[in-house]
């Protein structure tokens, strides 16, 4: 064990010092419009050349992130398991950084990006009704509803996680559906009646082009935010 964790020694300092490197930029925000414009031109090289890098930035950005959440978040089994698989990922897309857009290299790096996706595609699953009639949210407990890690349901078993939803039943739910909306410059709000029910209100752009991106980008002010006992608003503001 001891040998095994000495080979892999540098390439984890490699790797770590990779992730140094791409979490000092920022990423580059993507409009609603950009994004269907990439499909419509299915230009693979350039979509190619520019997100061999912007992958590579936008992971480490996260884990840079990740890094600074609280302890007591950061040492349950399904914020390690994201975690390790944004560790994976980056490792896989780091050995793109400088290939070339050949027709070779695209189809691997295409592989390549379904494979990060079939492991990123659990780590949110989030359904919202627009309305309801089922009694609705007492009112001593609506100003928590979107605080992070805040939920009334049981906590769920932690075994299968792995193949099931790892952040289901955390008290994720609301709160990152919310940040998705504000992720393209919309907005999620609740509103409930106890006794009757709750409608649930989504704002998104109506124009594409106004809907883009506002992406979280580490830095030192993120760790004093983190590092602060008060309890600040997140990146979406």
């Amino acid at each position: 064990m001891q040998f095994t964790r000495y080979l892999f020694s540098p390439l984890i300092r490699i790797i770590g010092r990779k992730i140094d490197d791409y979490a000092q930029f920022r990423p580059s925000a993507l409009s609603m419009q950009s994004l269907v414009d990439f499909g419509k031109l299915r230009d693979e090289r350039n979509s190619f050349e520019f997100l061999k890098k912007e992958l590579l930035v936008r992971l480490a950005n996260i884990m840079k992130e990740v890094e600074l959440l609280p302890s007591q978040l950061m040492e349950t089994p399904s914020t390690k398991l994201v975690y390790q698989w944004y560790q994976e990922s980056f490792q896989e897309l780091l050995q793109y950084e400088n290939a070339n857009a050949d027709e070779s290299t695209l189809r691997d790096f295409s592989r390549q990006l379904s494979r990060v996706l079939k492991r990123h595609n659990t780590v949110v699953e989030t359904m919202a009704e627009v309305s309801d009639q089922g009694g609705g949210v007492p009112r001593h407990i609506v100003g928590k509803l979107f605080n992070y890690m805040y939920t009334t349901a049981s906590l769920p078993s932690v075994e299968n996680v792995e193949y099931d939803a790892p952040m289901a039943g955390l008290g994720y739910g609301l709160p990152l559906s919310r940040l998705y909306a504000r992720y393209f410059l919309g907005d999620l709000f609740l509103f409930s009646m106890e006794g009757y029910g709750t409608d649930a209100c989504l704002y998104l752009k109506a124009s594409a082009v106004d809907a883009s991106e506002m992406l979280p980008w580490f830095s030192f002010r993120s760790k004093k935010m983190y590092e602060s006992n008060e309890k600040g608003p997140d990146w979406s503001g």
